[in-house]
């Protein structure tokens, strides 16, 4: 199986190898895939569309050289007065059809939503968070906030179970 992934991050890399562990032959290629969006969205919409984007970028520098492209995006929504970490996998086929998952929304401690409220970046300001609380808890979901492999995971099952289920999606 051959994945062209739209990001050259190497934890988004460990995250693909990791949800698709169990196939043989797997080689996955990183591009340089654009996203089109800002550098940290701050809405699902522009979320969605920064992995669409990353997924169908890397599917047209391929032609039809893969079995999957796949873009991913991590972004924030703001709910009331705390932004919620969301992340999102786009998959696209060779025959141009396009499933998106979307994962559940883990909300930010106030004061990391604080932080960017007042224009830090999210990376910044959670580390910044987690320099300043010793409870060991909050360093754990700090580190899995960090790392969004779980968001990624469940974005990409749920993308997955749109396309082994295609006929009730298209």
């Amino acid at each position: 199986m051959k994945i062209i992934l739209g990001s050259t991050s190497s934890s988004k890399e460990k995250i693909v190898q990791s949800f698709f562990s169990k196939e043989e032959n797997l080689t996955i290629q990183l591009y340089n895939a654009s996203s089109g969006i800002p550098e940290q969205p701050l809405d699902e919409a522009t979320t969605i569309r920064g992995s669409i984007n990353r997924a169908t970028d890397a599917a047209t520098r391929n032609a039809n050289e893969f079995d999957f492209a796949i873009g991913m995006e991590g972004g924030l929504v703001k709910v009331g007065n705390l932004y919620y970490l969301v992340c999102v996998a786009s998959i696209f086929t060779p025959d141009k059809r396009l499933f998106t998952g979307v994962s559940k929304k883990v909300s930010l401690p106030r004061a990391v939503s604080e932080g960017v409220d007042r224009g830090e970046e999210f990376g910044v300001a959670i580390r910044e968070f987690e320099k300043n609380d010793s409870v060991e808890d909050v360093k754990e979901l700090v580190q899995e906030l960090i790392s969004r492999e779980k968001g990624f995971i469940e974005a990409l099952d749920s993308a997955f179970f749109q396309y082994k289920n295609k006929k009730e999606f298209i």
